[in-house]
């Protein structure tokens, strides 16, 4: 499991970005405060990806986890994540590249970039 990089975001200003290259499963240290967080993710592969943001193991974590499929070349933004709802006990958020059926991902799963932002 691979642990991703944040990026600050910078009010009225401005930061590089950086993508990170997806696994098929990576984890995300969620800011304080966490609801100022989101996910940008890139498809660059031919085969349509799903990222699924885990439920967490706090109360709100009963709703579920949340996904997107991701055409090829498509682009989405994922959050802001409540934290009752997709923090884990160790901070982080889960996150899951697979195939839209839920199995393992047919592509180069590298392909698949994903960029954390802490918003300011």
């Amino acid at each position: 499991m691979a642990d991703l990089t944040n990026i600050e975001a910078v009010r009225n200003g401005s930061e590089d970005f950086i993508w990170s290259s997806g696994a098929a499963t990576q984890t995300v240290k969620l800011p304080k405060p966490d609801e100022k967080f989101i996910l940008i993710i890139l498809n660059e592969d031919a085969v349509e990806a799903r990222i699924r943001v885990s439920a967490g193991i706090f109360s709100a974590g009963v709703l579920g986890s949340v996904f997107k499929d991701i055409i090829q070349d498509g682009l989405a933004i994922l959050g802001p994540f409540e934290g009752s709802r997709f923090k884990n006990v160790d901070g982080k958020l889960g996150i899951l590249i697979t195939g839209t059926d839920d199995n393992a991902f047919g592509g180069t799963i590298g392909s698949v970039k994903i960029a954390c932002i802490e918003l300011p």
